[in-house]
């Protein structure tokens, strides 16, 4: 279980619509990231992972499909991410596509940007 390959789309909990918001425009706008509208799952270490990220992924099997409150104390705490405020709960949507072994040297890194679990650098 080195390497999650997930797909996953994350929301912030609790957002209110804004007079006259649209549902679907609400949505959108809570979505802090999601690999299913880039259209393929990502890989992560999942040494590399928050907490809840972490402990969600390694429960998980081969198929499953979670939706995970995810509370600021086991992701990014008082400093977000950029994408996510300072002491925000996220509800993710977790598929567990498959596990992998890590990427030997010379053959490259995982595919596509950041995972909203990582621990910010």
């Amino acid at each position: 279980k080195d390497v999650a390959i997930v797909h996953f789309e994350g929301r912030i909990e609790g957002m209110k619509a804004e007079p006259g918001e649209k549902a679907d425009d609400l949505r959108e706008r809570s979505v802090v990231a999601s690999s299913y509208e880039e259209g393929q799952p990502k890989r992560f270490p999942v040494k590399d992972l928050v907490p809840g990220w972490a402990e969600a992924v390694t429960l998980m099997h081969k198929g499953d499909r979670w939706m995970v409150r995810i509370p600021a104390t086991l992701a990014y705490k008082d400093e977000g991410d950029g994408r996510i405020p300072p002491d925000t709960t996220v509800i993710w949507e977790m598929e567990l596509v498959d596990f992998s072994a890590p990427a030997q040297p010379g053959q490259g890194g995982p595919p596509g940007g950041d995972l909203p679990g990582q621990p910010p650098h």
